[in-house]
């Protein structure tokens, strides 16, 4: 049986031949790369190439040489994935710029905080609701349908009102010094 190879870190080839397939040259262009001071890399089982860092080792090079960022003469079959992976990551390291802004400014909460918020928002709501009866079916008593209903739409936009104005405690000023306040 053939010697078992150890699995190279994502976005690594283990053998000179699979990076000139990458970069669109032959394998004499490694070689002589790799003299030239290309970077490689070694681990227990031999040394293997990171791509992005060799690709832009050679764009660097072609510079020092007299022909600025010159890109292979023919496309390997992995440059539309390479492209890819370039984009998306990108992409995620913009996202992850982004989010991290917005939690500077204050935009976004984590999730147990604003659960938390909610539970407690429907915890009074259900306590205004519950005390409402006894405290306004007295005062209703002997009252006509039309003053019944309006009291009690008024009692229910009171309640409504007060959810309305709870304000969530990542909004709270003076209360949590870790959180920025907001004007």
């Amino acid at each position: 049986m053939g010697k078992k190879q150890k699995a190279v870190p994502r976005g690594c080839v283990r053998s000179r031949s699979e990076l000139a397939a990458f970069l669109g040259v032959g394998v004499r262009s490694i070689e002589n790369y790799v003299a030239d001071g290309m970077p490689e890399r070694k681990d227990a089982a031999g040394r293997y190439y990171h791509v992005a860092d060799c690709w832009k080792w050679r764009i660097e090079n072609d510079k020092v040489h007299g022909v600025p960022g010159r890109k292979p003469t023919r496309r390997s079959k992995y440059a539309e994935e390479i492209d890819e992976l370039n984009v998306r990551m990108k992409r995620i390291e913009a996202e992850e710029t982004e989010r991290n802004h917005k939690l500077k400014m204050g935009e976004l909460v984590e999730a147990d905080m604003a659960e938390a918020h909610r539970a407690e928002c429907v915890q009074v709501v259900k306590r205004d609701f519950t005390l409402m009866v006894p405290y306004i079916a007295p005062k209703l008593e002997g009252q006509s349908r039309d003053e019944i209903e309006a009291r009690l739409m008024d009692a229910v936009m009171r309640i409504c009102n007060a959810y309305a104005a709870m304000v969530p405690p990542w909004r709270r000023r003076g209360k949590n010094p870790q959180l920025r306040k907001i004007p």
